[in-house]
């Protein structure tokens, strides 16, 4: 039997922990970590109350980690790595906690640790992979959460809430803004964020973009393009790009020695299988395109919104349950996250002071 009271208790000290990390943390973990009440969750789905700019953050911060999930369903280059660091977090977790005795390999796991931190982070004409990747989350997040397609606001909104407090999710964003307008920085960037995590190298592949699109007679016709047409027009195959990495069953995983992993069997897949699944009931390539690449989140929200929302005073709802859902299967399962959400935590500071 969990204790209720302990549960909550955990569920908040977790959501200080990940609000304090703030954009220092990459961590897959399936749930949006929200500022506002669950009351205010609820009244705002139901349209019964009015926004104010926190509760538009909120509403963003969900689509944000949706974007996230969409990436990991469908990006050859961020999958591993995020999985990965997941895995070692969890083992770090083990050999601090001393559930794990073989502390020779606490060198090894930092020593991976560190070599996936520099792919994220190697620059290449002044952005990284991880800037591609955030830049994505922000732009696409933004557009999954506002009713318009305005650049000049979606820009503004954007920078509203990281100029100030976390300006580098915004730096990519306002130099393709600068270089070549609003519509171009808040429309199109998202989507050549999205074709560039297909590619082994993402930040070269966004640049080779950017640099066609320098040379087209028109942005705002590229702009104006249906996802199909864009990505005929990036050189990018339907069938392939809109396909989850689980239907391509590519064998670019490897086991701890070395032996091919395809992707079907990888552990890590089993615990956001909700979101391959439901992706892929999406029969029609087109159809998939418009999930991923277009501005109506409604339509995204079935496969991509986070499963879990927790909350700061301690609340963990589950996406599709009824709010007053209190049975010890549903305490179970969010005491689970919870849980194993923490013990990544603990095990990415341990690597991060090794």
């Amino acid at each position: 039997m969990i204790d209720r009271d302990a549960a909550r208790a955990a569920a908040a000290d977790l959501h200080a922990k990940m609000t304090l990390a703030g954009d220092s943390l990459f961590l897959p973990t399936g749930g949006a970590f929200l500022s506002m009440s669950p009351s205010r969750t609820e009244a705002i789905i139901s349209q019964s109350r009015s926004l104010t700019n926190e509760d538009v953050f909120d509403t963003y911060a969900t689509w944000h980690e949706g974007v996230h999930m969409a990436q990991l369903v469908t990006s050859p280059f961020l999958f591993p790595i995020a999985f990965d660091m997941a895995g070692l977090a969890q083992r770090a977790h083990r050999v601090k906690t001393g559930l794990d005795d073989n502390a020779t390999d606490v060198s090894d796991l930092a020593l991976r640790y560190r070599r996936l931190c520099a792919v994220l982070e190697e620059p290449v004409g002044g952005f990284s992979p991880i800037d591609v990747i955030e830049t994505h989350a922000v732009t696409q997040g933004f557009r999954w959460t506002m009713a318009h397609n305005n650049g000049s606001d979606l820009r503004f909104i954007a920078n509203y809430f990281y100029e100030d407090q976390s300006p580098k999710y915004v730096r990519l964003l306002n130099d393709v803004c600068t270089a070549f307008d609003d519509d171009v920085g808040t429309i199109l960037l998202p989507r050549f964020c999205f074709l560039s995590l297909q590619a082994e190298l993402p930040v070269q592949r966004l640049f080779d973009l950017l640099n066609k699109l320098g040379g087209a007679a028109s942005f705002s016709e590229i702009v104006a393009y249906s996802p199909a047409q864009l990505c005929e027009w990036a050189g990018a195959p339907i069938q392939l790009v809109t396909r989850s990495l689980r239907e391509r069953a590519a064998s670019f995983m490897r086991d701890p020695q070395g032996n091919p992993v395809r992707l079907t069997d990888h552990p890590w897949v089993g615990i956001f299988r909700h979101h391959f699944d439901q992706f892929e009931d999406v029969m029609d390539a087109e159809r998939r395109l418009d999930l991923l690449m277009g501005w109506q989140g409604g339509y995204a929200y079935p496969q991509f919104s986070p499963l879990f929302r927790i909350y700061s005073n301690g609340d963990v709802r589950i996406r599709g349950t009824d709010p007053d859902e209190q049975s010890e299967m549903s305490l179970a399962a969010r005491h689970s996250f919870v849980e194993a959400t923490a013990n990544m935590l603990s095990g990415l500071d341990f690597l991060q002071h090794c």
